[in-house]
Order: structure tokens, then sequence, then C-alpha cells
């Protein structure tokens, strides 16, 4: 008796025997049986069923002596196919291996595609990893671009994006003095005097007193003589 396990077709391929051959199903919704013809068939769709091959001798029906299934092929669309042979009994000058009862099993169901793949895609894309974090214009490593493991790839990038940043800092000109400050606190110098000047809003009376007072004081104004 042989184990079987998901959905399968069964066909009588081949009979060589003095006596009737059949196969009987056991599935969990009862009993089946084919009848050892060559081409009859049975569609067996039970996730677990049981497959016992017999030979018909003296009114009785006996399991065959020897049941030897072939290894499961694949075919190029996904579905398999095995082949199952038996011996009915051992008699006196016969072959012990003589094949008297042939089956064929073929799948009821493809194996399906995996995730990610399609039909007609080319054979170098499958397996690549997808590289994620990456900054669009920052070149990739030699490793990340060879198809090196995700983690790699992404060290390798965060690597060389740290090292442009170091060279993008060094490349920076220094700040120039008075860049950002309001033309009108600038110092200007003069050709007549060497002491720089500082130019003062108008609308600041309060820091212009201010400074006046920390600086020099005004020349007193002249005195206002009367007429003769």
């Amino acid at each position: 008796m042989l184990r079987m396990d998901g959905p399968w077709r069964i066909t009588v391929i081949g009979k060589d025997a003095a006596f009737d051959q059949r196969a009987v199903i056991r599935a969990s919704y009862g009993t089946s049986v084919l009848s050892g013809r060559v081409g009859e068939f049975l569609d067996v769709r039970e996730d677990e069923w049981e497959l016992e091959l017999e030979h018909s001798w003296d009114g009785r029906w006996w399991p065959n002596v020897r049941v030897r299934p072939g290894p499961v092929q694949s075919l190029g669309s996904g579905a398999r196919t095995r082949e199952i042979r038996s011996k009915d009994a051992d008699w006196t000058g016969g072959h012990p291996d003589h094949p008297n009862f042939v089956l064929r099993l073929d799948s009821l169901e493809t194996t399906a595609p995996r995730a990610g793949e399609s039909a007609g895609a080319a054979p170098e894309a499958t397996g690549r990893a997808a590289v994620t974090g990456i900054v669009p214009g920052v070149l990739l490593s030699p490793a990340a671009r060879a198809g090196a493991p995700m983690a790699a790839a992404i060290q390798a990038t965060r690597a060389t994006q740290a090292i442009q940043a170091i060279q993008a800092t060094r490349a920076t000109p220094p700040a120039t003095a008075g860049a950002g400050v309001p033309a009108a606190t600038q110092m200007v110098r003069t050709s007549s005097g060497p002491a720089p000047v500082t130019r003062r809003p108008a609308e600041e009376p309060e820091r212009a007193a201010a400074a006046g007072q920390a600086g020099t004081a005004p020349a007193p104004r002249a005195a206002r003589t009367s007429r003769p």
C-alpha cells in the first residue's frame, strides 16, 4: 500500500498478466476502484489518500506482492508525473520483477511561480535584491552593483555619502567679513582720515546719542556776536 499526497490522475498504461488487475483508492470520502484495463483512468482529488494494487485469484482479490513506485519527474509546465510498476505474485519459473500491472500518475495541480517572477523574465533578474535608502545621484560602490547582500550595499553607500559630505565641507569657501550684516552698519573707510566712520540710520537717534556720549564730545558751537 502506498500513501499519496495531493490530487493526481491515475491511468492504466500496461497490463501483462494472466489474472485481472485493479487499483483500489482509499480516501476520506470512501473507497474507489480503477479497473485494470489499459486506458482507464481515475481522478483523485484528496490531500491524503492510499493506493493499493491487487490481482484476482481463486475468486478473491489479493494485494500484489511487489509495488515499485518510480521517481517523480517535473514537466516544463510545472506539472509532475511518475510511474508505478507492480508484480502480482511469484510463480515458478516467473521473473520476480516482471511488471504485470503498470500505472501512470499525473498531478492535477501545477507548481505556482515564485513571487516576483514573470513569464519571459531575463534569467539574470532572478535572485536580485532591491537595495533601499539610495540617494539619487550617488553612485553605488562596486560591491553593491555586483549584487552584494543588502546590508553590505547599504553600509557601502552610507560610507560613500559620508566621504562626499566631508569633501563638500572642505571645498566650501570661508565666509567673508561683513557677510549678512546690513549695509547701514558696515564700516566704511574714507581716504581723508584713518579712523573708520560708522553710518548710523537716521531713525535710531537714541543709539546715535549713546555713541556720542561714549566717544568724543561734539565741538562747541561758536558764540554768536551781536552786530555793532
